[in-house]
């Protein structure tokens, strides 16, 4: 017999009116009913809010239903959690399912092990059964200590960073952390919101359950050039550098210049299809005066990114179009890339 923990689901949700109803059909259908759910409608335009009504109306006393103008997904985030009474948070994206059993498993884990983080993998389909990166780790794995070392290197390897694949004690988010300096971020929106709560946690644990559906997407992201998402991008990238030199790992400065040169490089494969001079113009110019960009290129070791990785950057570091452009035109011949 485990004891119950009670927790708090927050749902933040904008324009999700497509899937809003499984989701949350799915987090009312708990077989573990010891929650309670609070709704972040966050000025959609669609049928978001009158599916949030619906729940609203038939689980009056269960739901906690915030309708605002829109503030953009890191404060809706916080607005949940600044209004939840419970000990546990537990971050529901509006398009996704949880299994039936989800939260009894987690209350289980949390209850036998009392771990203040507990991480689990995503499924990319909807039977649960294909993880999304099917981490080696054992079921109910603990870190502690020196051992947390583990858990880093994966947030380190730009993985394990999801905030919807942890559930985690409400005072590891500690108010003196600037969150509201981020609130301009439209990408790299997880890893900002989960490096705070990996650094402070004592105890995670890893449990292999699947019980989360991760509905993927194809991005949403415009295929024109936009400053705001390369910007985004870095500024989470700056703030794990920090937290990476912090934690003591090991080349933390190498981990960052390869990831920023992928994200770079993943940044120019938008373009596929619709190339347009100006805007690969555009991010040329931009970049050739970040600093690091130029940094990471100045000081990249070569076999810590991908070769074709590293000579794209230097094509546009050193302004070669032409050659930027026929990368451009190859780019849906080459190989499938994990970036």
């Amino acid at each position: 017999m485990h004891n119950n923990t009670f927790f708090s689901i927050i749902v933040p949700c904008f324009n999700g009116g497509e899937f809003l109803d499984e989701c949350l059909q799915s987090i009312m259908n708990q077989s573990f009913q010891n929650f309670e759910l609070i709704i972040i409608n966050d000025g959609s335009t669609d049928n978001s809010l009158s599916i949030a009504l619906k729940y609203k109306n038939n689980y009056p006393e269960k739901i906690n239903l915030i309708n605002q103008k829109n503030k953009g997904e890191i404060r809706s985030r916080l607005k949940g959690m600044n209004v939840a009474t419970s000990d546990y948070i537990f971050y529901v994206d509006a398009d996704d399912v949880l299994s039936i059993d989800a939260l009894e498993l987690v209350n289980n884990a949390i209850t036998t092990t009392k771990s203040d983080l507990l991480i689990f993998d995503l499924s990319t389909t909807a039977d649960f059964k294909t993880k999304l990166f099917n981490y080696s780790i054992y079921h109910l794995a603990t870190f502690e200590h020196e051992s947390k070392n583990k858990i880093y290197e994966y947030v380190a390897n730009y993985t394990m960073n999801s905030i919807v694949a942890k559930v985690f004690k409400k005072e590891l988010f500690k108010p003196d952390f600037p969150m509201e300096d981020y609130s301009d971020v439209i990408v790299g929106i997880d890893l900002i919101h989960s490096l705070p709560i990996v650094n402070h946690a004592k105890k995670i644990v890893y449990i292999q359950d699947d019980i989360y559906f991760y509905r993927q997407h194809k991005s949403n992201i415009t295929n024109r050039f936009n400053h705001r998402y390369l910007s985004s991008e870095k500024k989470a990238v700056l703030l794990l550098k920090d937290y990476l030199k912090n934690w003591n790992i090991s080349d933390y400065e190498q981990k960052i210049y390869g990831l920023y040169l992928k994200i770079i490089y993943r940044t120019f494969k938008l373009f596929t299809g619709q190339t347009r001079q100006n805007e690969v113009d555009q991010l040329i110019d931009f970049l050739r005066v970040d600093p690091l960009f130029l940094e990471s290129l100045d000081n990249i070791e070569k076999h810590n990114v991908r070769k074709k990785i590293y000579y794209f950057n230097q094509l546009v570091k050193y302004n070669q179009k032409i050659g930027v452009n026929l990368y451009l035109s190859s780019f849906g011949r080459l190989e499938k890339e994990d970036l």
